[in-house]
């Protein structure tokens, strides 16, 4: 297994409990900027991180 797919699982993984922590914190808190920073670390992680890995991997891998 290559570093950039262990990079984009583990990433994934942290943002999926990033948006499970910023759901029970907006539901049990009532400061509103712990959720929102959660949110937005885990739109990070789920969606920046990988997008820039996979294009990486495809840009340096000659297609095999």
């Amino acid at each position: 297994m290559s570093v950039v797919t262990v990079v984009g699982i583990v990433s994934i993984g942290i943002g999926f409990i990033c948006v499970l922590s910023a759901y029970y914190t907006f539901q049990r808190g009532k400061d509103r900027r712990v959720p929102l920073a959660l949110g937005l670390l885990a739109l990070l992680c789920l969606t920046i991180i990988p997008v820039i890995c996979a294009v990486f991997y495809a840009a340096t891998s000659h297609g095999y």
